[in-house]
């Protein structure tokens, strides 16, 4: 199987989604393509095929099975001109108006809320992890010589960012390419992030802290409220002041939340011919998805639908 997947440029949430499924399909003996419409600032990520080209002419070549967008606006583009079923990847339950359009618009968050979403793509395939770094700044939206003036010093810090081309250090603060934050985030004792669902996903999982920077406007997203109600993460009011890392409380600093391999999963579904419904394939897949005691318990009260449940408490 061959997939196409068009990509904004500075999207960095379905640059992280394209590497995981593509890995999971090269794993199964297909490729995905990325396509930029920009065909800037992404040719340095790995594991990827990327194209500048076109985008008629990409979709002229007719030899994609599948075709997926990373957002809304590509989405509907592509159902006019692809010859291809067209799905887009989205956080949470989304994405009314592009379901009525006709396009497959399969769901992800770090919890099910009743809705038949999939639990989070990780790359679950490396989960060693080090404390060499106190914190991970995983902020690609904010200003770099902001993060750079207020969090050079102190401890030691690591800081992913898109407008970062190579590793270099200033004071306590090593800087590196956005694309690194996965690893960067597993040797760190606690992540800042702006609530991307890749990066809450993965500290929730790899038991790392969690801090949410709050951008004002309601624009922290994954449910922060929640998370910070569950003492699943802590809240930042602002980044123009060096950032402490909250006290973690011990046994805390372990893993919250075990998701399995979803990207493997949706791989597997895609290219069987979708044998099951996506509501299907998301109670199996939730199923398998483990929380910790102290958590399962209110996300418990919050869901009535047996038939949507997690596997058990992981222990």
């Amino acid at each position: 199987m061959r997939i196409l997947y068009f990509i904004a440029d500075g999207d960095y949430v379905s640059h992280y989604y394209a590497r995981m499924l593509a890995g999971a399909l090269h794993s199964l003996g297909g490729e995905l393509e990325v396509v930029c419409p920009a065909g800037a600032g992404v040719a340095a990520l790995g594991g990827l095929t990327f194209s500048s080209q076109a985008m008629h002419a990409r979709l002229r070549q007719q030899d994609y099975q599948l075709v997926f967008a990373g957002n809304s606006g590509l989405a509907l583009w592509l159902k006019l001109f692809a010859s291809s079923p067209v799905f887009m990847l989205a956080q949470g339950h989304t994405g009314g108006l592009i379901r009525r359009a006709g396009i497959e618009v399969i769901g992800l968050d770090w919890f099910h809320f009743g809705r038949s979403v999939l639990p989070p793509l990780l790359d679950t395939l490396s989960e060693a992890r080090s404390s060499d770094y106190d914190v991970c700044l995983a902020l690609p939206h904010q200003p770099l010589e902001k993060i750079i003036r207020y969090q050079a010093g102190g401890a030691p810090k690591v800081c992913c960012h898109p407008e970062v081309t190579g590793m270099h250090r200033i004071g306590a603060l090593t800087l590196l390419p956005w694309q690194h934050w996965p690893a960067a985030l597993r040797q760190s004792r606690t992540v800042l992030s702006e609530g991307q669902l890749s990066v809450v996903a993965e500290a929730l999982h790899c038991g790392i802290g969690l801090t949410l920077l709050n951008q004002g406007q309601g624009r922290v997203s994954c449910h922060s409220r929640l998370l910070v109600e569950l003492e699943l993460a802590s809240r930042l009011a602002r980044l123009s002041e060096p950032f402490v890392p909250p006290a973690i409380k011990p046994g805390a600093q372990l893993p919250r939340v075990h998701y399995p391999r979803v990207a493997n999963a949706l791989m597997h579904w895609l290219l069987a011919g979708q044998p099951v419904s996506l509501a299907t394939l998301a109670r199996q897949l939730w199923r398998q998805v483990l929380f910790a005691e102290w958590a399962d318990e209110h996300l418990h009260e919050l869901v009535a639908d047996d038939d949507m449940q997690c596997g058990g408490l992981l222990r």
